[in-house]
């Protein structure tokens, strides 16, 4: 076979390769989708008995990756002489009998992941869930701080709505209390006139031992609220016989003391004066007499009581009479009038003063009418 190819052992077909013959029109070795590509065209020289292989290896500059194509492996034949072109890449003709091979080679198509509806919608979704978890502890934060005000504000509604009923109540079965700034006369015989009265009111031993309301004189009058059954029986341990005089102790059978505890004369005498009010503990006993007569033992922490021996009778007399009791706001104030009588061998005392006298008493916040002043109104 001149100048050919032997078909019978050559003329194979080589996937992805193309073959030209010598005598067919120049073809064009170029990528369809990588641009331009560059050939070497190789011409094969004749062999009378020899075939020849003409091997086309393109050499292309892909800007993309490329993806590995399999490649054909192709016997190089010594006499072949590659051709590098400048232009445009050509393959040069070569005869009609001559196989020419051509190598496609296909670029890399980069893959960019395409955001579908359904992506998008997953996206916002997570995204949502987010924000709910994070609103969710600040609502709950809020909706605790918002249950505590309103519990502070009915409890405050609460304590306004429970003094506003006791002060009703008062109003109502304390019927001195008035309102309206206007004074108002209350009955003499009323529990509330009578029980103040009670509290204060002197005998005229007592107004010769003591007519001041000093300490010693609130210390009695406080003395004089205790309830016997805040007394019980005790002893004369530690009992000073030089302290009270002419207080005694001494345990007989006609005579057992009686006691009772520091905390409860204070109390009375809080009830009594107000709160505000602090008098240390001391003996209970108007100027040198037999009145009192309860001695104060700190190492005991109690009030004993002391037996005065004798005590002598009293030429003086007085009148007292409540006149008036009247009502301003939260005050009443008790009207007496009192007369004292000598004898004609026996001038009265200079501290005792007949006259109108004005006990003066305050509502507190306890509700207590508690004992502020005693005064010579005439």
């Amino acid at each position: 076979m001149d100048n050919g190819v032997n078909n019978t052992t050559n003329n194979q077909t080589i996937p992805g390769v193309k073959v030209a013959m010598p005598d067919a029109a120049p073809v064009d070795a170029s990528t369809a989708d990588a641009g331009a590509a560059l050939s070497n065209a190789v011409r094969i020289n004749e062999q009378p008995s020899q075939p020849v292989m003409t091997s086309v290896v393109p050499v292309a500059s892909v800007p993309a990756p490329v993806v590995p194509v399999a490649q054909q492996t192709v016997q190089p034949v010594t006499t072949m002489a590659p051709v590098m072109q400048t232009q445009a890449p050509v393959i040069q003709p070569v005869p009609s009998s001559q196989p020419v091979v051509q190598q496609t080679i296909q670029p890399a198509v980069t893959s960019t992941p395409v955001m579908t509806d359904a992506t998008s919608d997953n996206t916002s979704e997570v995204t949502d869930n987010k924000k709910k978890k994070n609103k969710k502890p600040k609502n709950k934060l809020a909706r605790f701080f918002f249950f505590i005000i309103i519990l502070l504000g009915i409890g405050c509604a609460g304590l306004w709505y429970y003094h506003q009923q006791q002060m009703a109540m008062m109003r109502y079965k304390c019927t001195p209390v008035s309102t309206n700034g206007e004074s108002k006369e209350l009955d003499l015989n009323s529990t509330i006139v009578k029980d103040l009265y009670g509290k204060v009111s002197t005998t005229i031993r007592e107004d010769i031992a003591n007519n001041e309301l000093n300490d010693d004189m609130k210390l009695y009058l406080a003395f004089r609220q205790i309830a016997n059954s805040d007394l019980y029986e005790s002893n004369c341990n530690k009992f000073s016989t030089t302290s009270m005089e002419p207080f005694t102790c001494e345990v007989k059978a006609t005579f057992v003391p009686k006691a009772f505890k520091s905390s409860v004369l204070q109390t009375e005498v809080k009830k009594l004066f107000g709160d505000d009010t602090n008098i240390a503990n001391k003996n209970i006993q108007l100027g040198k007499g037999c009145i009192g007569g309860y001695q104060y033992i700190p190492e005991r922490d109690e009030y004993v009581q002391g037996q005065c021996g004798s005590q002598g009778a009293t030429l003086y007399k007085v009148d007292k009479e409540l006149i008036g009791a009247t009502s301003t706001e939260s005050t009443i104030v008790l009207t007496e009038k009192v007369k004292y009588y000598g004898t004609e061998a026996l001038d009265l005392p200079a501290k005792l003063v007949s006259g109108t006298y004005k006990y003066t008493f305050r509502l507190d916040m306890n509700y207590n009418y508690i004992y502020v002043s005693k005064e010579l109104a005439s």
